[in-house]
């Protein structure tokens, strides 16, 4: 039998009204450790979907593997992913610029098309760089250097 305490805590729901994509074996979570399996499942349903958007670019990527590996760059310490519904892949490494797979993707014919700063005052610059027609790709890279105003000599 189910005291008062139990029954309240039975009914109570862990989900917010904008939560309700998450569900545990088509019903709303009961228990936290549900809560977390709704989660998990719901965040590798986003994931398969964007790559399944992303498959034709990242086609196009593994068609360049063997020229990169030429020059000693692999990808496979790099997370990908696409933030625009598939339109292009971001790669990231993580606590370094990423300016070596950079001058790569130059040398095989990309070209950059923006180069903005992440925010105000960061280190690094966000690169966007296309390839033919289709294949879009971001990347973290190292500020360029700004060229510091000559001095000039006063005459008295």
């Amino acid at each position: 039998m189910q005291t008062s305490t139990q029954r309240a805590a039975a009914r109570q729901s862990l989900i917010e009204p904008w939560q309700t994509h998450l569900r545990f074996n088509g019903r709303e979570p009961r228990t936290l450790h549900e809560l977390g399996i709704a989660q998990a499942d719901y965040a590798h349903r986003q994931r398969l979907a964007e790559l399944k958007t992303s498959a034709k670019k990242l086609e196009q990527i593994d068609a360049l593997l063997p020229l990169l590996d030429a020059q000693g760059i692999k990808l496979a310490g790099r997370d990908f992913g696409s933030y625009d519904g598939g339109k292009s892949i971001t790669l990231h490494i993580y606590r370094t610029p990423d300016d070596k797979l950079h001058q790569a993707l130059l040398t095989l014919g990309f070209r950059e098309l923006a180069r903005k700063e992440i925010y105000a005052g960061a280190r690094t610059d966000r690169v966007t760089l296309k390839h033919g027609r289709s294949l879009v790709l971001n990347l973290e890279v190292s500020k360029l250097p700004v060229a510091q105003p000559q001095a000039t000599e006063v005459v008295a």
